[in-house]
């Protein structure tokens, strides 16, 4: 076959193509378990790159989730002097009532309160060295649902100037801050996404690069009996795609281990102000999509390596 002729076609393309592919494939995994060293090293390297903003976007996630829950807070807490008489904490309490907007309001004696804190934290006995109550008695006021939180803060504001009461907290208060966290995390999601994902097909085409410097000479045969460059990048493509399925398994493993450290301190932490909410990660959309991601970079850093190299190499 003369130099630069069309690499024969065969009379069975579709059968010719799987056989061939298949060929291809166990070449590069052949390839890549003779170096197992240097793959997982790069498996590791790809991972490491994944696992920041792979672990951003799920905390990402998370805030979100909780700042749609706290988007329908209708309650605040009132919190009434030390000595308060109950008289008056009725009477504030009737007052919340007659407002047409508040559903319900709950009352807690401060014996009833330091029951409950007594429940949670095991200090009884020092508590029975007090001779009075240190606890307050507070009101949960709740709210019609159609409440906005900008009319839910005035009325707050207004039971708070009542000579009786201490304090008013309004729980969605919190909300700005979490949305303004949320924001920061999704722009640095970005930026680390950005640059660790650059940084891993840079990875991914360096170990490509390798495995073609050491063919050159193999391919400057393929390029003289007529053999396409799409046929000769295949071997490189998969190589790329071994590095990264395997890299971005590496990250699934680390963000899941991150995952399971992280659950039970986080649910205690919403428990802690009443909330139940469920730890966003675990779904198998999130992990498949991470290996996804790593793919397609790693057929990304084949493509930048073979596309480079092969450029350079002259049969002539």
């Amino acid at each position: 076959m003369a130099a630069n002729e069309p690499w024969p076609k065969s009379k069975r393309p579709i059968a010719a193509f799987f056989r061939d592919h298949a060929g291809v494939i166990r070449d590069s995994f052949r390839y890549t378990s003779h170096r197992f060293g240097t793959t997982l090293l790069v498996w590791l390297l790809i991972g490491t790159a994944m696992s920041a903003p792979a672990g951003l976007y799920l905390i990402q996630r998370n805030i979100e989730v909780i700042s749609r829950q706290w988007d329908s807070l209708n309650s605040f807490s009132v919190y009434f002097k030390v000595g308060a008489s109950a008289g008056d904490v009725e009477a504030l309490a009737q007052q919340m009532r007659n407002q047409i907007e508040i559903r319900a309001v709950t009352t807690v004696t401060p014996e009833e309160a330091l029951d409950e804190f007594s429940s949670y934290i095991e200090i009884v006995d020092a508590m029975t060295l007090l001779h009075s109550n240190p606890l307050p008695a507070s009101a949960r006021v709740t709210v019609a649902d159609d409440v906005s939180v900008a009319r839910l803060s005035e009325l707050a504001s207004q039971f708070e100037a009542a000579d009786a009461v201490e304090e008013v907290v309004v729980e969605s208060s919190w909300l700005g801050r979490l949305k303004a966290i949320d924001e920061l995390v999704v722009r640095l999601g970005w930026v680390l996404g950005i640059l660790f994902g650059t940084g891993a097909i840079l990875i991914t085409a360096a170990s490509v690069r390798l495995a073609l410097e050491m063919r050159v000479e193999g391919i400057k045969v393929l390029k003289l009996v007529g053999a396409t460059n799409a046929f000769i990048k295949r071997p490189f493509l998969y190589f790329g795609v071994i590095y990264g399925f395997g890299g971005s398994l590496v990250a699934a493993m680390v963000v899941s281990a991150a995952l399971i450290l992280l659950e039970a301190p986080f649910g205690a932490l919403w428990s802690s102000y009443g909330e139940m909410v469920n730890f966003q990660g675990d779904e198998p959309a999130f992990y498949i999509g991470l290996v996804l991601v790593g793919v397609i970079m790693g057929v990304a850093g084949g493509l930048v390596a073979s596309n480079q190299r092969l450029r350079k190499i002259n049969i002539h």
